[in-house]
């Protein structure tokens, strides 16, 4: 019963990030692409650990395999001084630099370009 509940609750969890991505995509498709002066206020990264055990043995008797998720972010802003926080590639991320004045180019919430 408690592997149950325990399953239940991971779906509905999966479900519900699933459909936030979703909504999310929809607003970037429907979403024009803009194009701003900006400037890069700082850049980080965030590491998402998790862990599934082996053999799907919820006791972990059998050990666990762990992941990690990087997460690479730059904050933009804007001359009128809005503030965006957008996700970045490797290659994006390794591409700008903290103060860099730019054309920013990005549709909803999916980074585009910064020149």
């Amino acid at each position: 019963m408690v592997y149950c509940a325990a399953f239940l609750m991971a779906a509905v969890c999966f479900f519900a990030v699933a459909l936030k991505g979703i909504r999310e995509s929809v607003k970037n498709i429907d979403s024009p692409v803009t194009e701003v002066m900006a400037r890069v206020i700082c850049k980080d990264m965030e590491v998402f650990f998790n862990q599934q055990p082996n053999a799907g043995d919820m006791s972990g008797a059998h050990g666990f395999i762990s992941f990690s998720h990087t997460v690479r972010y730059a904050v933009f802003k804007t001359e009128g001084g809005d503030e965006f926080r957008l996700n970045l590639t490797d290659e994006q991320y390794d591409a700008i630099e903290e103060n860099q004045l730019g054309l920013l180019k990005f549709k909803g919430t999916k980074f585009i370009d910064f020149i």
